[in-house]
């Protein structure tokens, strides 16, 4: 995505050896992105992110605030 010419404004994961962590090193880019891997969603909600891309390998239970906080946030902007 980046080659693209994407914006990446937030990464979110569950894993506590990930989160803190810039995104290229988590995901093996082999430079950084200046994104750092969050906890949670919402900071780069807040940030203004136009779209979500979304990759688990987690179950429902694991992943559903995350989800939530996504849905809430489309729910949002479609009344503005």
């Amino acid at each position: 995505m980046l080659e693209k010419g994407v914006e990446i404004d937030g990464a979110v994961a569950c894993s506590p050896e990930k989160i803190g962590r810039d995104l290229g090193d988590v995901v093996g880019l082999g430079f950084d992105t200046g994104v750092t891997v969050e906890a949670s969603a919402l900071p780069a909600l807040e940030r203004g992110a136009d779209i979500a891309v979304v990759s688990v390998a987690s179950y429902l239970d694991v992943m559903f605030d995350h989800f939530r906080h996504l849905s809430r946030a489309r729910a949002k902007r479609r009344h503005h």
